[in-house]
This record gives C-alpha cells, structure tokens and sequence, in this order.
C-alpha cells in the first residue's frame, strides 16, 4: 500500500443501501416546510440566559461608569 493511499469503509452496507435509497424530489416535501416550528424549551431557556446575561452586563457598565467621580481624582 502506498503511504498516500488510505482507504476507509465510513459507510456501514446499511448505511449504502438507505442511501441508495432515498429519492430527494419525494423526500423534499417531508423534510422541508413552510411553517415555522416554535422554539424548544431548551432554546427558550438559552435565549432568556443570554438576554439576562446581557442586562447584568449593561448594569455592570453603568456601575463602573458611575463611579468616577467628576472632579478627575477617580475617589
């Protein structure tokens, strides 16, 4: 075997024959609708996260930045 030649069985024969298989133009209309799916619990819960994420962290700016004292000293 030559070392630039590397051959490898990624598909199971299962695998090959669902493959052969499939027919995209049938496929099509039950895999891809129109209609907007609602969101999982689990991204629900992530966006809140990030949104409450962001808001501490625009809280934390305007602490900081209210903390300096005008007259330059910064105490």
């Amino acid at each position: 075997m030559n070392s630039s030649t590397i051959t490898i069985d990624a598909f199971s024969d299962d695998e090959l024959e669902y493959a052969e298989k499939l027919d995209p133009y049938r496929d099509l209309d039950m895999e891809f609708r129109n209609v907007e799916e609602e969101s999982s619990e689990l991204e629900v819960l992530y966006m809140d996260a990030r949104r409450l994420e962001a808001e501490k962290e625009t809280k934390q700016t305007c602490y900081v930045d209210n903390d300096y004292d005008d007259d330059g000293g910064g105490f």
